[in-house]
């Protein structure tokens, strides 16, 4: 377990992201200090958006324009560019909201520092595909052009909140056609993310809503203590301002 972070701001060219590059600073100046990495993940809403940036029609759902294209090209270099002003040393491409193969033309950076978020087994917002299996070997063997240092993809296993479903289907065949290092995700707990990095199906595992809900997640995992449940009702929320940093320490919970 690393004291790495990962974690996603509005860098987008919007009205507030100056704000959100001043604001980053000082807590990745923490984490260098802490010995830690920061990768930061930024990825076009799509067609969850209801608003673009700076409050223009959002560009989804519907199919691009070539000019729009350019333009959603453009939102990824400068939001490329705000993560290093921010002073990133990472940076991470979402899962596909929009178009995911435009990752190289758009950032202009060290491909050996980019890597790449998907999800080819989704189906939010009706964006599944009719062969995800085939469809996540593809994008790999294509990514393996570009040498980008990691692959973090979405495991195909989560039934509801709280069921699991192993046996649907399987990343190891993406993760032997991708050539650089896999993270797999979804669902995981301490057990069985040692047991699939132990049999050899991926070579990281991310955790999302548990860290959030135990900001001591590697403490509580290297001493097998029990984790805070998280709360579902204040994901993406700004309104109250509850769920980020007022779940308790493991000290403070015995």
């Amino acid at each position: 377990m690393t004291r790495n972070a990962v974690t996603r701001s509005r860098l987008f060219p919007t009205n507030g992201y100056a704000r959100q590059v001043e604001a980053w600073k000082p807590i990745v100046d923490v984490v260098h200090e802490k010995g830690g990495i920061f990768f930061y993940q930024f990825g076009h809403i799509g067609r969850v958006s209801m608003t673009g940036p700076n409050d223009q029609a959002p560009i989804s759902p519907k199919n691009l324009t070539t000019q729009e294209i350019h333009i959603v090209v453009d939102y990824f270099r400068v939001a490329a560019r705000n993560a290093i002003e921010a002073v990133y040393e990472r940076c991470s491409k979402r899962q596909n909201r929009r178009v995911w193969w435009f990752y190289r033309e758009t950032l202009h950076i060290r491909v050996d520092k980019v890597g790449i978020r998907l999800s080819p087994f989704g189906y939010f917002m009706g964006s599944g595909d009719s062969n995800p299996g085939a469809l996540g070997r593809y994008m790999a063997e294509s990514l393996n052009e570009y040498k980008i240092l990691h692959c973090h993809v979405l495991e195909p296993r989560i039934k509801s909140e709280d069921e699991k479903d192993d046996h649907l289907h399987s990343l190891v065949p993406m993760k032997k056609t991708f050539k650089g290092t896999f993270i797999s995700a979804c669902g995981y707990d301490r057990e069985d993310g040692n047991n699939v990095v132990a049999e050899c199906r991926t070579n990281l595992v991310a955790y999302g809503r548990l860290f959030l809900a135990n900001l001591d997640f590697p403490k509580r995992f290297e001493l097998i203590a029990p984790l805070n449940k998280y709360d579902t009702t204040t994901f993406y929320t700004h309104d109250p301002i509850v769920g980020y940093t007022d779940y308790p320490f493991f000290e403070t919970t015995i």
